[in-house]
């Protein structure tokens, strides 16, 4: 009697596309496989190896991935700093946005610091007074006359990052 619902469920489950039965693997294989892992020998050299001061390939190390300090062993992203990601500060260590200060992205102030968009003029752009200043698109005979923007650079979190 208890052969007929397993042979009921047996086919319901090959009827339905069940996935192929399990595979048993033989004793030895098994061996073999844990073989090709990390034997006890590489483990007690490593912890000696951890003992002497030195990392382990089998250990994971914490870096800077980044910044003033990239590359350095690090705890958390705090300890990695922050640096500026372009303008006058570009790379140094700063705080905030605020600290990377502001410069213009074209036009005759081309990178040089500023406040505000009308602080970096405008220029025409293209026409036989490419490149020169000007206030309305009438002073740029077939060209355009363009402003230049105030962009501001951000600081940017470096992170420490796990490698094993």
């Amino acid at each position: 009697m208890r052969l007929i619902p397993f042979a009921f469920l047996t086919l319901s489950l090959m009827a339905c596309g069940s996935p192929e039965p399990l595979q048993h693997q033989e004793p030895l294989e098994a061996a073999a496989q844990e073989e090709s892992g990390p034997t006890e020998e590489a483990w007690s050299q490593a912890e000696s190896a951890e003992v002497a001061g030195e990392v382990s390939s089998l250990a994971c190390v914490k870096r800077c991935s980044g910044g003033l300090s990239n590359g350095q062993s690090c705890v958390s992203d705090a300890t990695c700093g922050k640096t500026c990601s372009g303008g006058l500060s570009n790379g140094q260590s700063c705080v905030s946005d605020a600290s990377c200060g502001k410069t213009c992205s074209g036009g005759l102030s081309n990178g040089q610091s500023c406040f505000s968009d009308a602080s970096c003029g405008k220029t025409c752009s293209g026409g036989s007074a490419n490149g020169q200043s000007c206030s309305v698109s009438s002073q740029c005979p077939n060209g355009f006359c363009v402003s230049h923007f105030c962009i501001t650079h951000l600081c940017i979190t470096h992170l420490c990052v796990t490698y094993c």
